[in-house]
């Protein structure tokens, strides 16, 4: 599955429709765009905590420091 959020799952209702179709796992929330804040970025405890609400294990992942083939690893990858 693919879904395009461009401002994370902020929809209550997207959030109850998609998460009885997730498996849950584990999810990289790659923070990298922002090349000053990373994970201090104050989107990301707000996108963290929406990966969780749906079940998932979340890893912070920044690409300018780990491999990006252990993306390949992740059920999903939240931008």
């Amino acid at each position: 599955m693919l879904l395009l959020c461009s401002n994370g799952l902020t929809s209550v209702t997207l959030g109850k429709c998609i998460s009885d179709k997730l498996d849950k796992g584990i999810a990289a929330l790659v923070v990298t765009a922002d090349n000053e804040y990373k994970s201090e970025n104050y989107h990301v405890p707000r996108c963290k905590e929406e990966l969780e609400s749906l079940g998932f294990e979340v890893d912070i992942f920044d690409v300018d420091f780990q491999p990006v083939d252990d993306l390949l690893k992740y059920d999903i990858v939240s931008l």
